[in-house]
């Protein structure tokens, strides 16, 4: 029977195995892919919520204090 010298097969083993092992690579960063754009997703909706809410309170405040500026280190309006 006729048989590749060792240095051949080893390196076919060597690529083959380079090649899974980018292969798992691959899938492990499309899986952080897919986790992350679902907290950025998170994140979007978050920042939509709190800029509604932040026009709203801006508005009332504007109601009760008038349109004046606001320090927010001490609350004071000028």
């Amino acid at each position: 029977m006729e048989k590749m010298k060792k240095e051949e097969a080893e390196m076919l083993k060597s690529l083959q195995s380079r090649l899974f092992n980018a292969r798992v690579d691959i899938g492990d960063i499309e899986v952080a892919i897919a986790r992350l754009l679902k907290r950025k997703d998170a994140l979007v909706e978050e920042v939509e919520t709190v800029s509604v809410e932040l026009k709203k309170t801006q508005s009332e405040m504007t109601e009760k204090y008038g349109d004046k500026k606001v320090n927010l280190e001490t609350g004071e309006l000028s």
